[in-house]
């Protein structure tokens, strides 16, 4: 596994999230009507929801970081096999295998219907 091109993968990655820059900043002044203000809010949601994401993605990639030249880094999380080369080279933060992370989508999707209906699907 060539770590150094993943490596380089993860710090293009970190420095692109660090430029990115969210204006939540509009003020009431600005806005002319209703219409404005509730566009503005919109708005400012979605680039909370960015900004969120961006930090959640900005950790994912800092722990990655932190082990890429560990020899625990490639491994699978869940059923520690060898993750393939061409998905941490896709997704560098990987942490599971495809297998693995399928399961654990399953899972999520599974207990998603449970919260939403009340009754755990199959």
């Amino acid at each position: 596994m060539n770590k150094q091109l993943i490596k380089n993968k993860l710090l293009a990655e970190r420095q692109r999230l660090m430029n990115e820059r969210f204006d939540l900043s509009t003020t009431t002044d600005d806005l002319a009507d209703s219409l404005d203000l509730a566009k503005s809010d919109s708005e400012r949601s979605f680039s909370a929801n960015l900004k969120a994401r961006n930090i959640e993605a900005l950790v994912a990639v800092g722990k990655a970081l932190s082990y890429v030249d560990t020899s625990a880094f490639g491994q699978c999380l869940s059923c520690e096999e060898e993750i393939d080369f061409a998905r941490l080279e896709k997704n560098p933060t990987s942490i599971f295998c495809t297998e693995c992370q399928e399961a654990a989508e399953r899972v999520k999707s599974k207990f998603a219907r449970h919260k939403n209906t009340g009754v755990l699907g199959e």
